[in-house]
C-alpha cells in the first residue's frame, strides 16, 4: 500500500496557459458618478523555473510561430527586470517584504499579454502558492498610462482579502492617498480580482469595499465607495484554436484596452473633473533599466480580518 503524500494540494487549477474570457467592471462616486463594465479577455500562465528556448528573462512561452503576433509575453514586460528570469524578480519582490519563494511553490500570473507588439496592462497578478495549494503571498503590479508601473507584495487571508496603503499615481482624477482593500480568488473555475480604493477620511466605515456589493443604491455610497473595479472570467485551455477564435470575436485587446481607458478619461476630463498634478517621484519608469534601484510598496502584514461578514 503506497503512503499517502504529506500534502494533498487543496487547490485545483485549469490547464495552463489559460485563456481567461470576462469582464471587467469599473465604478467611481463622488464629484462625477461613473460607472462601466467591458468584456476583456486575460491569460492565466504558470512563469517557469528556468527560461524557456529562446526566451530570454525567463518570460513564459504562449504559444511558438505565427501565434506569438496574437498573444506574446516578453522579458521586462513585469517586474521591470528583464535581466532575470520572472520567477526570480518574483522571488526578489517577496525577500525584500521578509517572505521566502521556496523552491516547490507555484508562481502564476493573471495579465494582459501583448497584441502585435502592444501592450497595456493595467494590472498585472502574480500567485505564489505553497505546494498545498495555499496563497503564499500576491504580486500586485499596476500599470498607468505614463509608463510606469509599481508592485504591492500582499498576504491575503483565508479568503483572499488584503489591504494596502496606495503608493502610486495611477489615475490624474485620483491623489495618491488612502488605501486599496482587494480580494483574489483563483480556481479551476472562475479567476477573480477585486479593488477598491477609499480617501482616508473614509476611514471610519468599517467592512472591506472589495468584497461589497456594487448596489449605489446602498447607504452611505457615495462617502464610503470612492472606487471599485472587479475582474471576473472563466479559464479555458489555451489552444491554438481557442486562441484563434478569441481573437476573432475581440481582436486587439491590447489596443481596445489602452483606447478604452484614455477614451473613459476624457470623458470625466470633458466634465470637468479636477485633474491632480503627478508626483515627480511617484514610481520607476517602466522598462529595463538595471541602474535603477527598485522600489516597491511599503511592507504590510498579513491583512487583518474578523469574524464579521464585511458585504
Amino acid at each position: 500500500m503506497s503512503a499517502e503524500p504529506a500534502h494533498r494540494p487543496t487547490r485545483l487549477l485549469p490547464t495552463l496557459p489559460a485563456l481567461v474570457p470576462g469582464v471587467v467592471t469599473h465604478r467611481r462616486s463622488g464629484a462625477v458618478d461613473h460607472a462601466f463594465s467591458h468584456r476583456l479577455t486575460l491569460w492565466l500562465v504558470e512563469i517557469p523555473a528556468r527560461a524557456a528556448a529562446g526566451r530570454r528573462g525567463g518570460a513564459p512561452a504562449l504559444h511558438r510561430g505565427p501565434l506569438r503576433l496574437l498573444a506574446d509575453i516578453r522579458p521586462g514586460d513585469h517586474l521591470d527586470d528583464a535581466t532575470r528570469p520572472t520567477r526570480e524578480a518574483v522571488a526578489a519582490q517577496l525577500a525584500d517584504h521578509g517572505l521566502t519563494l521556496e523552491r516547490h511553490d507555484r508562481v502564476v500570473l493573471l495579465a494582459g499579454v501583448r497584441s502585435f507588439g502592444h501592450l497595456f496592462d493595467p494590472l498585472s497578478v502574480f500567485w505564489c502558492l505553497q505546494p498545498s495549494g495555499r496563497v503564499r503571498a500576491v504580486v500586485a503590479e499596476v500599470h498607468n498610462t505614463y509608463g510606469e508601473r509599481h508592485s504591492y507584495v500582499l498576504t491575503p487571508d483565508d479568503r483572499g482579502r488584503a489591504q494596502v496603503d496606495k503608493a502610486f499615481y495611477v489615475s490624474p482624477f485620483y491623489e495618491v492617498d488612502g488605501h486599496y482593500r482587494l480580494r483574489f480568488e483563483l480556481s479551476a473555475q472562475q479567476v477573480r480580482v477585486a479593488v477598491s480604493w477609499r480617501p482616508r477620511t473614509d476611514d471610519h466605515a468599517p467592512g472591506s469595499d472589495a468584497d461589497r456589493p456594487t448596489d449605489p443604491q446602498s447607504a452611505g455610497h457615495a462617502q464610503e465607495r470612492r472606487f471599485h473595479a472587479s475582474f471576473e472570467g472563466v479559464p479555458r485551455a489555451a489552444t491554438p484554436r481557442a486562441v484563434l477564435a478569441e481573437f476573432a470575436r475581440r481582436p486587439f485587446m491590447a489596443q481596445r484596452v489602452s483606447a478604452l481607458i484614455r477614451v473613459h478619461g476624457v470623458w470625466l476630463w470633458l466634465r470637468r473633473l479636477p485633474v491632480l498634478p503627478r508626483p515627480g517621484a511617484a514610481a520607476r519608469r517602466a522598462g529595463p533599466d538595471p541602474a535603477r534601484t527598485p522600489t516597491h510598496s511599503t511592507p504590510v502584514p498579513r491583512a487583518a480580518h474578523t469574524k464579521q461578514e464585511h458585504r
